[in-house]
Parts: structure tokens; C-alpha cells; sequence
């Protein structure tokens, strides 16, 4: 559990330290229980979202982003939880791409293409659509973390499951829920960056051991 930042609180900075009280009560208490495994969900914002593949060595800076403090309190946490835990206690840290599925926020961009296709049968792209979205589903996360569950590991891992353009998800989107009438409208400015997040560790783990 963390706090999240919205756009109108993206540089309070309360979003850090609130998210470091909980990482450090976290550990504590993992410390006093004398838990042996703790699995914490970190996420792929502590990397900066700009052009090009990041796995596990890549430099964490998020001071690029829309999103920087929820990104830092991100990585501050897995510190923390290293730095409490080494004795003793394997950690388990995911970095997950951007989380999708039911129950999903209606204002991320999957839901909001969704409703703007319902409503006006089309759906707006700026950055001409060619920025990379780095995708997991929640059922692909929970397996993921019944498998951590299961094999205790020291480390950090990176969880996607697909690197896609707004334009082909948008297409996709359109096949599913659209018609022959469905338009894509191509707006110039916006975010264009072609971010990757490269899972080839995890998938790497997860095939040792068949699953």
C-alpha cells in the first residue's frame, strides 16, 4: 500500500514521507514477527520515462516524470525495506508496468479510450500516438506474486508482459469494442517517448521453474 500522486498533488511532498513512515512501520514489523520473506510492489516509475530499454541495472531517476515524488517514494521504499531487512529476511521487489484489468481507474488512458469510444466512437492520440505503453494485467501481476509466494527471492524484478504504441492500442481497442466508423484522431502535441521496460529477468526466473 502507498499513497499515489494525482495531478493536483504531484509535488506534495507529503507523498514522501508518508510513504516512508509506511515502509519503515513495514519493516519493523517484519523485524519483530521475524518474517523470512516479504514480497514488496515497487513500480516501473522509478525509472525516468524517456526513450529507450530499461531492465534492473538501468539508473533509477524520476525526476523526469509527471509523477516524480510517487516514483522516489517508490524507490525510497525498497532502500528502506533493504536497509531494515538484510539480516535474515529475503526481499522480493517488483517493479510492475502500468496495471490493468477490472476495476481499473476510470481517468488511466485504457478506461478513458474506452469511454470516448462509447461515447463519441472515436478516440483522441496526442503525441500523434507513438508513445510506448509498458503493460501488465493484474491477473498476470497476482501470478507473478503467487510464484514469489512460493520461491523466495532475493532481488529486484521488472513485470510486463507488453511494449505497445497508443496507436496499436487504440487499434485494438477499436477491433474489440468499435465499428467500421470508429476513428483514431491524431493530436501532434503530447508525450512521445518510447520508454521499454525489459522483463527478460523475471521471465528468465519463471522458466526455470516452469511456470
Amino acid at each position: 500500500a502507498s499513497r499515489i500522486a494525482s495531478v493536483k498533488t504531484s509535488e506534495d511532498i507529503s507523498i514522501i514521507t508518508e510513504n516512508l513512515s509506511m515502509a519503515k512501520n513495514l519493516a519493523l514489523a517484519v523485524r519483530q514477527e521475524n518474517i523470512s520473506h516479504v514480497i514488496h510492489v515497487s513500480s516501473s516509475s522509478v525509472y525516468p520515462n524517456v526513450d529507450g530499454l530499461f531492465n534492473e541495472s538501468s539508473p533509477v531517476d524520476p525526476s523526469q516524470n509527471s509523477d516524480c515524488l510517487y516514483g522516489l517514494s517508490k524507490y525510497n521504499a525498497e532502500v528502506i525495506l533493504s536497509y531494515y531487512l538484510k539480516k535474515n529476511t529475503n526481499l522480493t521487489h517488483l517493479r510492475p508496468a502500468m496495471v490493468h484489468g477490472p476495476g481499473m481507474d476510470e481517468t488511466r488512458i485504457i478506461p478513458a479510450l474506452k469511454n470516448e469510444l462509447r461515447q463519441n466512437n472515436s478516440v483522441t492520440l496526442f503525441g500523434n500516438g507513438e508513445r510506448i505503453l509498458n503493460l501488465v494485467d493484474v491477473e498476470k501481476l497476482v501470478q507473478v506474486i503467487e510464484f514469489f509466494i512460493t520461491h523466495p527471492t532475493n532481488g529486484v524484478f521488472n513485470v510486463v508482459e507488453e511494449c505497445i504504441s497508443l496507436n496499436t492500442l487504440a487499434q485494438k481497442i477499436i477491433n474489440e469494442s468499435g465499428n467500421k466508423q470508429s476513428q483514431i484522431i491524431l493530436k501532434q502535441e503530447g508525450n512521445k517517448n518510447k520508454f521499454r521496460l525489459d522483463g527478460t529477468k523475471l521471465n528468465q526466473k519463471l522458466m526455470e521453474k516452469n511456470v
